[in-house]
């Protein structure tokens, strides 16, 4: 055995180590993705709900409209309005219910009551119908009346008529029946965001 042979093979160990430390060293240096930074941070950000209130201007729990010693007649359209505003902060699709009514018959509680008879018609600010015409007391629950703005208010008229039911017959008759008859009628509103 060559003496060139004897230090290679005494060395073939040390040289063995040696490769094996250097793959090590190029698959960390490859595998750590060797590359350029930066970080930025945004902390402290915050989410609040939208507040969602109305008021109207008879103040809640009120009436708005009271009609008093109407007789019938198609030409006389008695009118009541009602503004809504949006106190909250957001916006909200408007509803109105007609959530109850009570009749005192006419003639001594004995005659016509006045939800057989007089019809009524709301409209918006613009003229825009948004019920009716219709008998009072048959408007039911959540009729979409319109949007109110954040800080906006609509205003909504009530259009009443007593019409002239014929000519009065007996003292209980015709349109006789329903002299001193009283209706009362009770509405909600509701604002539901969009």
């Amino acid at each position: 055995m060559s003496s060139t042979a004897g230090v290679l093979k005494k060395n073939r160990g040390k040289i063995l180590v040696a490769i094996a430390a250097l793959l090590i060293a190029l698959v960390a240096v490859v595998g750590s993705g060797a590359y350029f930074t930066s970080v930025s941070t945004n902390p402290g950000n915050v989410f609040t709900a939208g507040i969602l209130t109305h008021g109207n201007d008879a103040g809640d729990g009120h009436f708005f409209m009271a009609l008093s010693d109407i007789v019938p007649d198609d030409a006389v359209v008695h009118e009541g309005t009602l503004t809504i505003t949006n106190t909250g902060s957001v916006a909200g699709d408007l509803y109105l219910s007609e959530t109850g009514f009570d009749n005192w018959l006419g003639w001594g509680n004995t005659a016509g009551a006045l939800s057989d008879t007089l019809q009524v018609t709301v409209k918006d600010e613009g003229g825009n119908i948004v019920w009716g015409p219709g008998l009072i007391g048959t408007m039911g629950p959540n009729i979409a009346v319109g949007v109110v703005a954040a800080g906006d208010a609509q205003t909504y008229t009530w259009e009443v008529v007593f019409p002239d039911n014929g000519a009065p017959g007996g003292a209980q008759s015709g349109d006789n029946a329903y002299q001193g008859a009283e209706v009362t009628v009770d509405y909600a509103w509701e604002l539901v965001s969009q």
